[in-house]
């Protein structure tokens, strides 16, 4: 039998959850909506869960601030979206074949967190790997949460994405399909349990206003409003004092995109996410 969740926050994370979040600060009062969770799931329609732990039943309750219907709606979206796009998620589950798409620095996440306790996930193209399609970067993507995600830090204080558009092949965007734009916001926005946070978009032009065009009807006002334009700026991404965290050609004083990226394709092997990232 797998054993309770027993809280282990430190004391000033568990404020935070318990002033942002709705966290509750009696653990018998997090395990009944963890079990409540549990029990509604609707197997029949979406399949048995993926996972029964508490720990990944508790990060849709804290993404949706322990309202017990909404949690249910992601985890329940968190499933059948999962079926649905197969052109992403047969990568995503497979991760040891996105080896050569993980280890160049397209998308990964950065070694550390910010001082509020934020992830930094950068999206980075360079023209040696247009030929990589636009699935491969979003799986990328994908798993990066996924992993993130077994983090209580992440849980709670989520995370910022920087993605630069300097390099993005506009070509390829053009061929997926509107339906498929759809299903990669629904993916971020509905079935992914995870704290919005700021997207800072770099050298966007004419590439990002397509791509943006395509998601905008499909996007709430809570993602649009998190999202700010640098345009070739690169200052006041992150602060000062996080500065480590970001590649020098983002201003930072962090590791270069590919060494960065093989540090960040290791962790992916250890602990809890790699295995359950894998299926049959």
């Amino acid at each position: 039998m797998t054993s309770r969740y027993v809280c282990t926050l430190s004391p000033e994370l568990l404020e935070k959850a318990v002033r942002e979040l709705n966290e509750p600060r009696d653990n018998d009062v997090r395990l009944k909506a963890i079990d409540a969770l549990k029990k509604d799931f609707n197997s029949e329609k979406y399949g048995p869960l993926l996972r029964d732990d508490d720990l990944f039943l508790l990060r849709f309750l804290r993404a949706r601030k322990y309202k017990h219907a909404k949690a249910l709606r992601v985890l329940h979206k968190y499933h059948s979206i999962r079926k649905k796009f197969p052109e992403v998620f047969d990568k995503v589950y497979h991760p040891e074949s996105m080896r050569e798409v993980m280890e160049c620095g397209i998308v990964y996440a950065a070694n550390g967190t910010m001082k509020d306790g934020q992830s930094v996930i950068i999206y980075r193209p360079e023209k040696e790997t247009a030929h990589m399609s636009f699935y491969d970067i979003l799986a990328c993507g994908q798993l990066a949460m996924d992993k993130l995600l077994d983090s209580e830090e992440y849980q709670i204080c989520g995370g910022v994405t920087i993605d630069d558009f300097e390099h993005y092949d506009h070509e390829a965007m053009k061929e997926v399909p509107a339906s498929k734009y759809k299903k990669m916001t629904d993916l971020l926005q509905e079935a992914t349990p995870v704290r919005i946070g700021p997207f800072h978009i770099l050298n966007e032009g004419t590439k990002f206003d397509f791509m943006y065009s395509m998601m905008k009807p499909f996007m709430k006002r809570k993602l649009t409003k998190h999202i700010t334009l640098h345009g070739k700026s690169i200052d006041k991404i992150v602060p000062d004092h996080d500065l480590h965290l970001l590649p020098p050609v983002m201003g930072g004083t962090g590791l270069e995109p590919e060494a960065a990226a093989k540090l960040w394709v290791e962790s992916l092997k250890t602990g809890s996410g790699w295995k359950h990232l894998k299926h049959d």
